[in-house]
């Protein structure tokens, strides 16, 4: 019982008790958001036609590239300079929710100025200007979203994370049996967005006055924050580019029926990436927060992201046969594609650690050089392996791209660790004099010390005789 008492009061004493408690919060957030996604895709496919849910899925998968386009690095920068509950942090989140809203417009306006009609196409259901401002409402609103996911993240409001993705998981599934429209795309696409973009509401409520606060006067840390953002935002282009362009690689090489068992077991993969990657929102959330050490809060995060992943793609390669069993024998690539794509994972867990501890650091050029590094040896492989065999092609530039940007990540992270040990150690420290054996033993240090009180012991003894 004593040693019971012992373990709970180191625990509530430990600086890391707020990071591995929000990983877990986060995990289980992103577990709920992947299966209430996977249950209304799965119910949409019985209960609507297949073109239907093809054209909800792409405008939806438009939209959350609009947002990760138009995102600015906002999210970053909210971890790191509006993560209390003082008027300062409000502010700056006041400003944050302005911005994304004004990117996010400016992103869809560029966007319906040179998409194809075809692919705007049922947004024209409930008439072309009303369809447009719907979708740009949608885009505002889960932008938005993620940003006060956020806020309530850096708050350890962790719970209320989780209780937003389950209200949107829940509620959204009763209105796929209505049929409002004799075309159910814009239907579709409105109960798997627009539930997201609602969603914030529920945030801002629990929020209230930590939410928003006059926008004068700015805040001392406005500039560094506005910075900090835009030098994070190319890092995040980069290092997401990967996962939103290799689909659109695949997407011109194949056919509809290859694409859909690259879709599924991308789809599989991703849920393992995104929980990966929240972890890492969990770091640099928390990390340096109460004095704690933020070297010793990226072990912590880097082994539990390489524990999860590792276990996932351990039960990637045990349960692959039954992909083909359940969505039929059309999937049976998808066995042998889901754990290839699931190993690179492994590697992304420690890409993704290091990336947050850098922005934590607010190490510019590390953020830069991982993030392109993971885009370039990511798309151009894919680029040119996607040829004869695609989705092999890609698989394999994935396992290239994420193993080579985790080595350089790796790198970087340890890189000034040793310089300091160098600079520290006796062996090479300044003013080493080659006559004291070579340069191996430094002026002053416990053996030059020791052998000069010999010498002088030997010279008195001599003068004495």
């Amino acid at each position: 019982m004593d040693t019971l008492k012992t373990v709970r009061g180191r625990w509530a004493a430990s600086h890391h008790q707020h990071l591995v408690r929000g990983s877990v919060w986060l995990v289980a957030a992103t577990a709920v958001a992947a299966g209430g996604g996977f249950l209304f895709w799965v119910i949409a496919a019985h209960v609507t036609a297949t073109e239907s849910v093809g054209r909800a899925s792409a405008l939806f998968t438009l939209a959350l590239f609009l947002g990760y386009a138009t995102n600015m690095g906002l999210p970053v920068a909210v971890s790191r300079y509006a993560r209390d509950a003082s008027t300062q942090s409000a502010t700056i989140f006041s400003w944050a929710l302005l911005y994304t809203g004004v990117s996010s417009v400016i992103g869809c306006g560029v966007f319906f100025a040179l998409a194809p009609d075809s692919v705007t196409a049922p947004l024209n259901e409930w008439g072309a200007p009303l369809g447009v401002v719907i979708f740009c409402a949608i885009v505002i609103g889960m932008s938005q979203t993620a940003l006060i996911d956020v806020r309530l993240m850096v708050l350890r409001r962790w719970g209320w994370v989780l209780v937003r993705a389950a209200l949107v998981a829940l509620v959204r599934v009763p209105f796929l049996w209505l049929q409002p429209t004799s075309d159910s795309a814009m239907w579709l696409f409105l109960l798997i967005a627009g539930s997201q973009a609602v969603s914030g509401l529920v945030g801002l409520a629990v929020l209230r006055g930590q939410a928003f606060n006059s926008l004068r006067p700015l805040p001392r840390q406005t500039g560094a924050a506005i910075r900090y953002a835009t030098v994070n935002y190319l890092g995040q282009l980069a290092v997401q580019a990967p996962y939103f362009v290799v689909p659109v690689i695949v997407l011109l090489r194949v056919d509809p029926k290859t694409n859909a068992v690259f879709y599924v077991s991308w789809s599989v993969m991703a849920v393992v990436f995104v929980v990966t990657q929240m972890l890492g929102q969990a770091l640099l959330a928390e990390g340096g927060k109460g004095n704690a050490s933020i070297q010793a809060q990226a072990r912590v995060a880097l082994m539990l992201a390489l524990g999860f992943t590792v276990v996932s793609t351990l039960v990637a390669y045990a349960g692959s046969s039954l992909v083909p069993l359940i969505y039929g024998d059309g999937y049976q690539r998808a066995e042998s594609l889901v754990p290839t794509l699931m190993v690179a994972t492994i590697a992304w867990a420690a890409t993704s650690t290091c990336l947050n501890l850098a922005r934590i650091r607010e190490d510019a050029l590390s953020v830069i050089v991982v993030s392109m590094t993971f885009a370039a040896a990511t798309l151009i492989p894919a680029a040119l392996l996607a040829g004869n065999d695609p989705l092999k092609g890609v698989g394999v530039a994935w396992i290239v791209g994420n193993i080579t940007a985790a080595t350089i990540a790796v790198a970087l992270w340890v890189a000034p660790y040793r310089r300091r040990r160098q600079i520290d150690s006796p062996v090479l420290a300044t003013g080493v004099e080659p006559a004291m054996g070579l340069g191996l033993i430094a002026p002053g240090s416990r053996r030059s010390r020791t052998k000069s009180r010999t010498k002088s012991v030997r010279v008195t003894r001599r003068a004495r005789s």
